[in-house]
Formats: structure tokens, C-alpha cells, sequence
């Protein structure tokens, strides 16, 4: 009697229940390994690519510029995986934009890919460039990132960047969908909406300026397809962005060319003349392990969110705690006293989130500063291990181990609410959001750093509206922190201390995937 197995006859391969839950969603530009967790022997996988950058104009040029092309979408259900392998994500960046000086093409979006090896299990095509403002009318619409040259058993492509035109500048394409393709960008005709969950195409005319991106693709599994940009005549600049793909209700919001927070993959819209084209929007990655999910379904949806585990030290190194897991997010909170120059110091493999000075004093008082870095855990062999911060003199930390049910990323660039405040006498602060799509832009966490010069009572002396307290070192430093469901549309948290001789808050909102 054959066993089932591998290169058996008639026989098939019988693959091991993952008994792990989780995964993780990477939204920032670059290449990680990830390590396989144990008890994980298949995986769900998704890739956006990046938009393509518009081209510039020179100024004086008769044309406006070409708008960049949507990223393709592309995803594998139930990959086979051997726990502790390693396995190579790469998150394509998005096309940069072209100058108006000299009149340059823009840049093609990056590739986003899963691989072992040499081998992509899956790959989405970023984008191709839009060109520059020139003596020719109507051409050089990037194309869409092709679903032809992808890999995955499910493949879209991106919209069509708009072409150059006189006087009108070409939309950016929309990043594809689910089942089907993101729409293309406007010039000569009107721009069209996503398809199957994709985003869609923006218009591209804005007089005396710039365009706007398309619209990205959201990676939680198949939504509303995004509208076209609206806008026959010059009009305002927000309602020229193509509309976000596959969000919780379709909902739409306001992109430029600084703005990532409006999913990935959208190409960058083309400008009149005297203005720099529209960079694209990076691409994204998700694997996810687990009650079998499976994309383009909504169950893949829904994140929750907590915090598992907490460390703290009065050194200048803090260690990772080893119950840290793949798609598990650290977060630093890096606290001094020590008067003198300022030290900054984000660990090695660590993204500075921010830093914030002492307001008075000079900027060099008690408690002169608190920096706030995180960093994505990709294997748990990095749990146990010790990673140095600030160290000048009188250092003090505390870190937070955030987990979700499908992973936590954060993203340096989808800081959101309020603003961050140190001082040396005692404040209450609020940190607040009107008008936020958590589902869209990120889970939000407003953590508090609190400082004083004796014990701390988080029952008379801090108060954190609905936050949870963490101790640090010496009960003189604590972390207070809250946590908004995914459905969360807008927030307000009141911060505040009593009066202690040396006190210190600091206050900062953030989000996360």
C-alpha cells in the first residue's frame, strides 16, 4: 500500500493543519524575510505593486504631463509552507514623480513580490511611468502594472495612467481589484472607475497645478470598487482623486502627492506646465496563516488588536520579550532625564515614529525627551534578544508588545491625531481624529509617556480617559495606552497628571495595519 506523500503515484500530498493564527500586512517600501512560524504549513498571499510616477512639465510647455499607471493585483490561496523557512518579501515602491525642471518622465512603480528562493510564489507589477510635458499632444499614458507578466493564481491589472494633452494633464491609473482591473486615468476620455474591487482612475486637469493619484486597492479582501475622479472643468483638488478600492462601504478621501493613507498601488496624475509630476503610491504585502482565509472573501477582513507583552529597563539596552511572533509589532518608548546634549538614538533595525523635546528649559530639562520607534517582527528567534537605545546617562524604556489577530504593521507615514507634547509642568492634552476610517487608514493607538519624581498612583496621579497604565522603571515612569477597534470613525482621548515638582507628558497618536 503506497503512503501519501510527495512523488507517490495516484497519491496526494497530504499537508499538515496550521495550527498558528495570524499574519502580517507590510505597507512600507523594502525587502523582508520572513520566518515561517511553527505550526504554519500553508498561507493566503496578496501583492499590490506600486503606482507609476506622472511626468513633469517645464514650464512654458504648451502640454501638460502623462499620468502614471495603477499597480496589478495579484494572490495565491493555501501556499504550502514548511515552518522555519525563510521566505523574501518585497514591497515595490512607489514611480517617483518627474521635474518640471527640465521636463522629465516620471519613474515606474516597483514590483511587489513573495518568494522562496529564486522562486516568486507571488508577484504584482507595478506601474509603468508617466512622460514628461511636451511639443506632442496626446500620449505617453503610463500602463497599467500587467497582470500577464504576474505570478499568482488570481491576476489584475492596474489602470491606465491618462495621456499628455494640451492643456489638460493625464490622471493616474487605479491600482487593480480583486476581479478586475483599476480604471484608467482620464485624457482623452473622461477616467474610468475600478473594477472587481479596484481603484479608480483620477482626473488628471488642475489648472495651474498639479493632478491627483488614482485610487489605491485596500488589502483586506474584495470591497467596493473606487469611483472615477469627478472634475469637467478646473475645479477643486479633492474631488480629482480616483476612488479607493475594496473599502469597508467604498468610501473615498482626499490623496496628494505626500499622502499614502489611501491604499496602495494608485499612479501619480500629470501637471501643467511649471510643476513636478505626481509620485505614485507604494504597493503593499499580506500573508495571512490560519482558519484557512482566503482572499478575494471579506472574512479576511476585520483585525483585532491588543497589547501581549511589556518589557522595561533602566539601561541603555532593553530586551525583546521571547514570546514575541511573526506579525508582531514592538514599539519603543524611549525615555531621558540626563541634562546636556541631545542624544537621539533609534536602535538598529527600529523606525523612528518620533522624537519630542522638553518645551521649556531650553529643550534640555528634566525628562528633555522621548522617542517613540517600532520595528516589525518577522521570526520569533528575535525574541530574547537585546537592542540598545538611548544611552546618555540616566536612560529609562518601555516597550509594548501589539499583536492583532492578522498581524500589526505599522507605518511611520500613517501617523494621524493630535499633536505630541513634552513639558516639564503638568498639562492635560487630548489627542483626537474627526472624519478617520480605521478600517482604510489604520487601527489607531494613542500612547502616553508620563514622568514624575516619585512614585506614580495611576489611581490619583495620571489619568488616561479608557487607557491602560504600564509600569516602567522605578514607578517614576509609566506608558498608558488605548487601542480603537477597526470600525472606528473618529476619537478623542483626554491625557493629563497632577502636579508632582518634575512631571512630563508626552502624548502621540498613531496607526496601524
Amino acid at each position: 500500500m503506497f503512503a501519501a506523500g510527495k512523488g507517490v503515484p495516484g497519491v496526494v500530498a497530504v499537508v499538515p493543519p496550521t495550527t498558528e493564527v495570524g499574519g502580517l500586512t507590510l505597507v512600507a517600501s523594502g525587502t523582508y524575510s520572513l520566518v515561517v512560524p511553527n505550526g504554519v504549513y500553508q498561507v493566503s498571499a496578496l501583492a499590490i505593486g506600486g503606482g507609476g510616477g506622472a511626468g513633469g512639465s517645464a514650464s512654458g510647455s504648451v502640454f501638460a504631463s502623462a499620468g502614471g499607471g495603477g499597480g496589478a493585483l495579484s494572490y495565491s490561496n493555501n501556499l504550502v509552507v514548511t515552518p522555519g523557512e525563510t521566505l523574501t518579501l518585497v514591497v515595490g515602491t512607489g514611480g517617483d514623480a518627474g521635474l518640471a525642471a527640465g521636463g522629465t518622465n516620471g519613474t515606474s512603480g516597483g514590483d511587489s513580490y513573495i518568494a522562496r528562493g529564486a522562486t516568486n510564489l507571488v508577484l504584482a507589477k507595478g506601474g509603468s511611468f508617466g512622460i514628461a510635458g511636451g511639443s506632442t499632444s496626446g500620449i505617453g499614458g503610463g500602463a497599467g502594472g500587467s497582470a500577464a507578466s504576474g505570478v499568482g493564481n488570481t491576476k489584475y491589472s492596474g489602470g491606465d495612467g491618462g495621456n499628455r494633452g494640451a492643456p489638460a494633464g493625464g490622471g493616474g491609473g487605479g491600482a487593480a481589484g480583486y476581479s478586475g482591473s483599476g480604471g484608467a486615468g482620464n485624457n482623452p476620455s473622461a477616467p474610468t472607475a475600478g473594477s472587481g474591487g479596484g481603484g479608480g482612475g483620477s482626473y488628471g486637469y488642475f489648472a495651474g497645478g498639479a493632478g491627483s493619484n488614482g485610487g489605491g486597492t485596500l488589502f483586506y479582501g474584495q470591497g467596493t470598487s473606487g469611483a472615477a475622479g469627478s472634475g469637467t472643468s478646473p475645479g477643486s483638488y479633492s474631488s480629482q482623486s480616483g476612488g479607493m478600492g475594496s473599502s469597508l462601504g467604498g468610501a473615498t478621501r482626499f490623496i496628494s502627492s505626500t499622502t499614502e493613507s489611501t491604499g496602495p498601488g494608485g499612479g501619480g496624475g500629470g501637471v501643467t506646465a511649471g510643476f513636478n509630476g505626481v509620485s505614485g503610491l507604494r504597493g503593499a504585502v499580506r500573508v495571512l496563516w490560519g482558519n484557512t482565509p482566503e482572499f478575494p472573501s471579506t472574512s479576511v477582513t476585520l483585525n483585532t488588536v491588543s497589547v501581549v507583552a511589556s518589557a522595561n529597563s533602566s539601561g541603555s539596552t532593553i530586551t525583546i520579550p521571547s514570546s514575541v511572533l511573526p506579525g508582531d509589532t514592538v514599539v519603543l518608548i524611549d525615555f531621558s532625564i540626563q541634562g546636556g546634549s541631545i542624544v537621539n538614538n533609534v536602535p538598529t533595525g527600529f523606525t523612528q515614529i518620533s522624537t519630542f523635546l522638553n518645551s521649556t528649559g531650553g529643550g534640555i530639562a528634566t525628562f528633555g525627551r522621548m522617542t517613540m520607534s517600532y520595528k516589525q517582527i518577522l521570526s520569533a528567534a528575535e525574541g530574547g534578544t537585546s537592542i540598545t537605545g538611548i544611552n546618555d546617562g540616566f536612560p529609562k524604556k518601555i516597550m509594548l508588545v501589539i499583536r492583532g489577530s492578522r498581524g500589526y504593521s505599522v507605518s511611520s507615514s500613517l501617523s494621524v491625531g493630535g499633536t505630541a507634547y513634552t513639558v516639564s509642568t503638568p498639562p492635560s492634552q487630548t489627542a483626537s481624529a474627526t472624519s478617520w476610517d480605521s478600517y482604510a487608514f489604520g487601527i489607531p493607538i494613542v500612547i502616553a509617556g508620563f514622568y514624575g519624581s516619585s512614585g506614580i498612583s495611576t489611581s490619583t496621579d495620571i489619568s488616561f480617559s479608557n487607557g491602560t497604565f504600564v509600569a516602567g522603571p522605578d514607578n517614576t515612569f509609566w506608558v498608558g495606552y488605548r487601542i480603537y477597534s477597526q470600525s472606528t470613525t473618529s476619537y478623542s482621548d483626554t491625557i493629563s497628571m497632577t502636579d508632582r515638582g518634575d512631571n512630563a507628558l508626552c502624548v502621540v497618536s498613531t496607526a496601524g495595519y
